[in-house]
């Protein structure tokens, strides 16, 4: 579904929250060791370390396997080690689960993003914006992979890691076969761009109904560009993502441009007491530059306490 997906993705958020999105222009993307799951990474190099442990030996052409071998334990120590942040939204704009998960008891809002738009990581003040490296995500929405893959059966040639190895093979024959070393190089940063992006987007099979989608960054070498904040008691360390501006070099991982986000609609979420929740965010909309921008209302059936209600 959500390759054909081209709706919005929604990103849950407080009141808080909701305000400083609109205010600073910027996503707080949030160190991957202090999400939920603390061993996404670790899942997701793990299952393609075993998919290609299942496979190898199918390869036709066996002269090309010791490549891969070396290539997927270099790329997965890398992968390991990296510092990695996170902006996580759903393709469900209205999900009871994710309002009682990601959201107070007060109430929460859901923010429609387009996912079309590519994000930049924001240079600290006075650094210069130049870090182009090859081997990290791409800063676009992505989607979330749940589950384990079954390769003896049913394993479709677009699945996603499975064209991983299949790109990886290639690599390695042109490799062989004389390829220019620039031209080699250009392939093996496309392909641990790829791996990365991929292994940074598993998750465990129970995951699955939250129908995820992300943002991922890695922290690059520039003092400055991970911050530190304290959340219920404890230290939390993100980086903030703007959007990219239409001129983007896309070639740059950095901006010292804030951009209007490509925000398409607020809904609030279900909440005992609406008071003047809709006057409120619609002010702020307006003081963002988002003057005409939709607001909805969540139709999710909440039963909330007589207690709730009153407070």
């Amino acid at each position: 579904m959500s390759n054909e997906w081209h709706g919005p993705v929604w990103h849950y958020t407080s009141e808080e929250g909701l305000r400083g999105i609109l205010e600073s222009s910027v996503l707080w993307a949030t160190e991957s060791g202090q999400l939920n799951d603390r061993q996404e990474v670790a899942f997701g190099i793990g299952e393609c370390e075993r998919i290609w442990r299942e496979v190898r030996g199918q390869v036709i052409d066996q002269g090309m396997v010791p490549g891969v071998d070396d290539w997927l334990a270099s790329i997965a120590t890398r992968a390991a080690r990296r510092k990695v942040f996170v902006v996580a939204a759903s393709y469900d704009g209205d999900s009871l689960n994710h309002w009682g998960r990601y959201c107070p008891p007060e109430g929460g809002f859901a923010i429609a993003f387009n996912r079309e738009q590519p994000f930049r990581v924001l240079a600290p003040p006075r650094r210069q914006p130049v870090y182009i490296p090859n081997d990290v995500p791409a800063t676009i929405w992505h989607d979330v992979e749940y589950g384990r893959r079954n390769v003896a059966w049913d394993w479709p040639s677009d699945d996603p890691t499975r064209s991983l190895f299949d790109s990886a093979i290639d690599v390695h024959f042109q490799h062989r076969e004389g390829l220019s070393r620039a031209s080699l190089e250009d392939m093996r940063g496309m392909l641990d761009q790829r791996f990365l992006a991929l292994v940074y987007m598993f998750k465990a099979e129970p995951w699955r109904s939250e129908q995820e989608v992300r943002l991922v960054a890695v922290a690059p070498p520039i003092v400055g560009a991970v911050h530190t904040r304290v959340v219920h008691g404890y230290r939390t360390r993100y980086m903030e993502l703007t959007a990219a501006a239409d001129d983007a070099d896309d070639s740059h991982y950095l901006t010292d441009r804030r951009e209007s986000l490509p925000i398409q609609a607020v809904r609030i979420g279900p909440r005992p007491v609406i008071g003047d929740v809709v006057n409120r965010v619609r002010r702020m909309l307006n003081n963002a530059g988002y003057r005409y921008m939709q607001l909805l209302r969540s139709e999710a059936r909440v039963r909330f306490s007589r207690t709730a209600a009153e407070e």
